[in-house]
């Protein structure tokens, strides 16, 4: 069951802050303008709890694509071969640059993959190219990030682990 709190808010207006505690689950809370809308969410996200159909975004959503590639780089990468690790830490400093970088897990979509394909064919990369460094962040580094590090991208049920 959620708990609702009249709370002051920005410049001194009144919000309601929702919050719903389970055994077994995060602790889930959201600040509202009105009571209603606080009750509506309470009620929607522990409908989907009850179903068991809840998808706590929260860390895909703090989790920018950059910070991802680092800790696969820190974590991930040092187990790999020695010849695998050279060429794919250049491939995931290059992409750690890129605009699509600075975007949270969870909001990248497919309007940004195809900037950042604009972005390396102007600079005269090669179409090949582009696909092999692609590769980490499509594959094993966000399917890490989805298994060991709990982030979950919008579109979880197309998304696989390899």
């Amino acid at each position: 069951m959620a708990t609702f709190r009249k709370r002051s808010g920005p410049a001194g207006k009144i919000v309601w802050q929702a919050q719903i505690v389970r055994i077994g689950e995060r602790q889930k809370h959201g600040t509202f303008d009105t009571t209603l809308a606080a009750q509506e969410w309470a009620r929607q996200v522990e409908n989907l709890m009850d179903r068991r159909e809840w998808v706590d975004r929260t860390e895909g959503e703090r989790t920018l694509l950059s910070m991802a590639l680092e800790r696969y780089e820190r974590e991930i990468l040092p187990g790999k071969a020695p010849s695998a690790r050279v060429a794919e830490r250049n491939r995931l400093q290059a992409l750690s640059g890129c605009r699509v970088a600075r975007i949270a897990l969870t909001k990248i979509g497919g309007a940004d993959v195809a900037e950042f394909l604009r972005e390396r064919l102007d600079e005269g990369v090669s179409a090949n190219t582009i696909r092999v460094d692609l590769a980490p962040m499509t594959s094993h580094c966000l399917s890490t990030a989805m298994a060991s590090h709990s982030v979950l991208p919008a579109c979880d049920s197309s998304w696989r682990s390899t």
